[in-house]
């Protein structure tokens, strides 16, 4: 682990603790790595995940986009990423955000999702609930969600796609879990926490899927996620530095 890291993230734990009293799990906003290297690889957290579409890698550390800083991870192959919750101890709520960026003018559109995975990290298979970019969604336009427990249909957020970064806020309780896009509530499931064994950050090329770009950044667990709404102060469609810039300041 590099001083910059540990410098970030001791920056990272002073302003939340201070100001939000935030539990901190879990957080990466990508500025340790090399422009160019691959993240797995370098991380003592992320690995690689499989076997969703055979993926050739985990994400790619990238200066082309950033939400904070100057660095977040790209995904422009079939590459998923992601790390098991396993080696923390969460309580019964808790909640994860992550900045998720991508070019809906590209064509094809790249077909990426962020999913928490219950029962079976890394595999996830007919197990997950998340959001992104799916071509399989009935309406391309908008940002799509998927509960693979629930109607396993990739529904529509009601939320138009944008050359922006969009926030995904996982709102993870005892019996419930809330899927937040920007602040608004997308959709709640009946999965528990404790169900709940990694997160994943993947984009397939599936479907006749081959080209197109997509970033995160900035991935926060957090204690709730009323702490991570204080902590970023502003939703991402304010074009502002947002969540994570606000408090590297």
């Amino acid at each position: 682990m590099t001083a910059k890291y540990l410098l970030s993230i001791v920056s990272l734990l002073i302003f939340v603790v201070g100001t939000t009293h935030a539990e901190i799990y879990f957080s990466d906003d990508f500025e340790s790595y090399e422009d160019g290297q691959e993240i797995a690889n370098e991380a003592n957290a992320w690995e690689v995940t499989e076997p969703q579409d055979n993926p050739v890698g985990g994400g790619i550390a990238s200066t082309k986009q950033a939400h904070s800083g100057n660095t977040s991870a790209m995904f422009d192959a079939a590459q998923n990423m992601g790390f098991p919750f396993a080696p923390l101890t969460l309580p019964d709520s808790y909640a994860m955000s992550t900045w998720f960026y991508h070019d809906p003018n590209q064509d094809p559109q790249p077909d990426a999702v962020v999913i928490l995975i219950p029962d079976t990290y890394p595999e996830g298979g007919n197990s997950w609930i998340g959001m992104g970019t799916r071509i399989q969604a009935v309406n391309l336009a908008n940002y799509s969600y998927r509960d693979k427990l629930g109607s396993g249909l990739y529904e529509d957020s009601g939320i138009p796609r944008r050359q922006d970064w969009v926030n995904i806020v996982f709102d993870v309780g005892p019996d419930s879990t809330g899927l937040y896009l920007d602040g608004k509530e997308i959709y709640t499931a009946t999965i528990a926490s404790s169900r709940y064994s990694g997160c994943q950050m993947s984009r397939t090329p599936s479907w006749g899927v081959q080209t197109g770009e997509v970033f995160i950044d900035d991935v926060i667990l957090a204690g709730t996620m009323e702490e991570i709404i204080a902590a970023q102060a502003v939703s991402s469609a304010d074009k502002l530095a947002g969540a994570w810039g606000a408090i590297k300041k």
